[in-house]
This record gives C-alpha cells, structure tokens and sequence, in this order.
C-alpha cells in the first residue's frame, strides 16, 4: 500500500511528465506550421515586410526624424 507522500510524487511526477510533452507537441506543431507558413507564402512575406518598410519610413517622416 502506497502512502500519500509517494502517491502525491508519483502524481506530481506524472502531472510534470505530460506538461512537458505537452509543451513539446506545441513547439513542434508551431515549427511545422512556420516552415509551411514560409514555404508557400514566401511572396506574401515579401510583400509584407515591404509594406513594414515603407510604415516605419512614414511614421519617421511624420515625426520629422531624418530617414
């Protein structure tokens, strides 16, 4: 018969265990879902950054900042 100290290690153990492979699922499916994201939206990304470059230009010539 197990004690409750040992019953509530081996269930913490346990609650640690599945946390971190939760957690390493996730990683996981953000990495495939970014190397996806990249490789089939790479003109888009282009077109964004672009769009960025040209919005933090702007603000610095509305603010009177030298570009």
């Amino acid at each position: 018969m197990m004690s409750i100290k040992t019953n509530w290690i081996l269930t913490n153990n346990f609650q640690t265990i599945m946390q971190n492979l939760l957690y390493s699922i996730v990683i996981l499916l953000l990495i495939f879902w970014a190397l996806g994201f990249f490789i089939y939206n790479t003109g888009s990304i282009i077109h964004l950054l672009l769009l960025a470059a040209v919005v933090v230009v702007l603000l610095k010539i509305i603010k009177g900042e030298k570009v």
